[in-house]
């Protein structure tokens, strides 16, 4: 469900990366977390997250890296609460540094929260 519901808003956003011939063809990759201790009051105990299901949506460059779209949401309910939060967009891709960049990013967003 999640997925489906990324991937509709992906393609709203950014239609042309779903168009393919045959000198392009982007990889795509989906990676959710499931907290079922969401689903009750367990995740008081366990210390986890509220938020159900957690999901990314990666659109790629399939050749070197040069560019990519991560798009990402959640789902707070096990049918339903659906919610697009945002997405990054790296346009030089690996020369972007995208593992450092994000890690400042959700730094910063943390820092943020926790003030």
């Amino acid at each position: 469900m999640l997925d489906k519901f990324i991937k509709v808003e992906a393609k709203r956003l950014f239609p042309y990366l779903f168009e393919r011939d045959k000198y392009f063809h982007p990889t795509e990759v989906w990676r959710e977390t499931v907290t079922p201790e969401a689903l009750d009051d367990s995740w008081l105990e366990s210390d986890t997250t509220y938020i159900y299901k957690v999901g990314t949506y990666i659109v790629s460059d399939d050749n070197k890296m040069d560019w990519l779209f991560a798009f990402y949401g959640y789902q707070r309910y096990e049918n339903g609460g659906l919610e697009f939060l945002g997405y990054l967009h790296f346009p030089q891709g690996e020369n972007d540094d995208m593992d450092s960049t994000f890690k400042s990013i959700s730094n910063h967003i943390t820092a943020i929260i926790r003030r």
